[in-house]
């Protein structure tokens, strides 16, 4: 097993919060790894060297416990959303079995997702390609302004912000947070790709082409309406407006011990003033009568709940705050919230969380944890 240098560099930035939190965690992983002599020697140098560098590396060991106790797909959630972190993941994953164990790699990625010290993890390319933190840095910035780059059919948002657009048949289409949708209109048909987030539709007549909005599978079709979709962790809530809309999915029917499940489609039709939810496994809920003024609440800074798992409100909430929350007990997760949250109140939700539910909330920095409570 090699042992990884901390990069002069880096040491040699100023002594900001950001930047201490940055070498703290540099420090860490030197650590985990089998440091030299020298290493330590430097290491307990750089503690004597500021009082915020053993604060701040107690931190960053605190966090790195809290990693082995999430689950991984929590992470590969955060990492999803963050585009400007995929290059640098991927250089990690290439270096990975040259540098470290699995287990420690598995740490690495966990901490990666909700780390503002991403440096953490350019360390490892910084000890294999002998690239400077500085360069690193500076291709992190191209990769993110080349993610930006989108195409003239594509649309994001990001954390709190809505956007409208109107597309070429006069649809118009408004953006929820952290959304990002394609629009592919054909002569035949006018398709729409969510891929992660909430829209709502006011769809233009065009009885030639119907309006499909796509998403992992699962597609509403609509005939001149107003329709909202909103993708969450475990599935996907359709609400009509005005008009009518057809939802349709496909799920697996378990047959007989020797016969393969069969794959059947499902569909529903939706009128004004109803809303289904469809699941990851392609079920779709009976309908719903829904208050309008709830299904509306994202655009007045608001998301309104009825037995909601908190997967799902977690989820919501993260497409609308800085902060990175994160459910380490599955119980938890699927714990009924009903009850609305204002988007610029989470803190103060947060804080009421516990009075709520048997859970304890911790936190650091911008990072939050939500686990059972120890007191049952």
């Amino acid at each position: 097993m090699k042992n990884t240098d901390i990069s002069e560099q880096a040491l040699k930035d100023k002594d900001s919060i950001e930047h201490i939190n940055e070498q703290a965690s540099l420090w860490l992983l030197t650590l985990e790894n089998e440091p030299s002599t020298q290493q330590r020697q430097a290491f307990e140098q750089w503690l004597q060297n500021n009082p915020q560098h053993q604060s701040a590396f107690e931190k960053a060991q605190h966090m790195w416990e809290i990693a082995d106790a999430l689950a991984i797909d929590d992470f590969a959630e955060d990492l999803a959303m963050l585009p400007e972190k995929q290059s640098l993941i991927a250089k990690l994953q290439q270096s990975a079995h040259q540098l470290f164990g699995a287990f420690t790699i598995k740490k690495v990625q966990y901490y990666a997702a909700f780390s503002t010290a991403l440096l953490m993890v350019s360390l490892l390319v910084i000890s294999t390609g002998n690239i400077s933190t500085q360069s690193l840095i500076a291709q992190q910035q191209s990769d993110e302004q080349q993610n930006l780059k989108l195409a003239n059919n594509e649309w994001l948002t990001d954390v709190a912000e809505h956007k409208t657009i109107t597309t070429a048949d006069g649809t118009v289409i408004y953006l929820a947070a952290k959304t990002h949708l394609t629009v592919s209109f054909t002569e035949h048909e006018r398709n729409i790709y969510l891929h992660q987030g909430e829209a709502l539709f006011t769809v233009a007549k065009d009885k030639n082409r119907p309006f499909i909005v796509h998403n992992n599978g699962r597609t509403v079709q609509a005939i001149g309406t107003i329709f909202n979709v909103k993708e969450s962790k475990t599935l996907l809530a359709v609400a009509v407006l005005e008009g009518i809309v057809k939802v349709k999915s496909q799920r697996y029917v378990e047959q007989s011990a020797d016969e393969s499940p069969r794959l059947i489609d499902n569909s529903v039709e939706l009128n004004a003033g109803e809303t289904v939810q469809v699941k990851e496994s392609g079920e779709i809920s009976a309908a719903l009568t829904m208050t309008l003024s709830d299904e509306m609440a994202w655009q007045q800074g608001r998301s309104s709940y009825v037995d909601t798992n908190l997967a799902n409100v977690i989820f919501d909430l993260k497409r609308y705050s800085n902060l990175n929350i994160h459910i380490a007990d599955q119980a938890v997760a699927d714990m009924g919230y009903t009850g609305s949250i204002i988007y610029d109140k989470v803190d103060d939700w947060l804080i009421a969380l516990p009075y709520i539910f048997p859970v304890e909330v911790e936190r650091y920095g911008n990072t939050v944890v939500i686990r059972a409570s120890k007191e049952q």
